[in-house]
C-alpha cells in the first residue's frame, strides 16, 4: 500500500526522521481536503486483497467509520492533517517528534494553510501533553470502534517558510 500514491499511507505523504542511520520516527500528513479521497483509495486497495475475511472486516470497519463520521470529522478541508506521527521508543524524548511537527507545519505553510490538525488516542498522555505544549488545542473527543479519540488543532503563525 505504501507504493500506491493516492491512499492514506503512501510514500508521497510520509517523512522519515533518522538518527545514526536508524529510522527514529515517521510522519504521515496531507491536506484535509484530500482525506475522503485517500480513505476511498485505501478502502479500495484493502478490498482488492482478494481475501474474503479481510474484505468483510474492511467493509465492516468502513461502514462503522461512515456512521461515526456523521458526528466526528477527522480533518477539515482548510487544515493540514497529521494522519500518523510515531517515534520509536528507543528515540523518544530526543526532539524527534518536534522535528517531525516542524516539518508538518512547514508543509502546511507551503500549501498555504494556516491550520493543522490531528487525532490522538485518548490514553496517550505523553503525546497529548506534547501537542498541548506545541500549541495544539483540544477541539472535541469521541469514541470510535471503542477507542477514545481526541481531535486537536493548531493555528499557525503567518510567517513565510521557505
Amino acid at each position: 500500500m505504501f507504493k500506491k500514491p493516492k491512499n492514506r499511507v503512501t510514500y508521497k505523504n510520509t517523512y522519515i526522521a533518522e538518527t545514526n542511520n536508524e529510522t527514529a520516527g515517521v510522519l504521515i500528513s496531507f491536506q484535509g481536503n484530500k482525506l475522503s479521497k485517500k480513505n476511498r483509495y485505501t478502502f479500495l486497495h484493502l478490498i482488492s486483497t482478494k481475501n474474503p475475511i479481510q474484505i468483510i472486516r474492511t467493509i465492516i470497519i468502513y461502514l462503522k467509520q461512515i456512521d461515526e463520521k456523521i458526528s466526528f470529522e477527522e480533518a477539515k478541508k482548510d487544515e493540514y492533517y497529521i494522519a500518523c506521527l510515531s517515534v520509536h521508543p528507543k528515540h523518544r524524548r530526543k526532539g524527534i517528534a518536534q522535528k517531525l511537527l516542524n516539518k508538518h507545519e512547514k508543509q502546511a505553510k507551503q500549501n498555504n494553510l494556516t491550520k493543522t490538525s490531528l487525532c490522538v488516542h485518548g490514553k496517550n498522555k505523553p503525546a497529548i501533553n506534547l501537542y498541548l505544549k506545541q500549541g495544539y488545542q483540544i477541539q472535541n473527543k469521541t469514541i470510535t470502534n471503542g477507542i477514545k479519540l481526541i481531535r486537536m488543532t493548531k493555528t499557525l503563525n503567518q510567517t513565510k517558510t521557505t
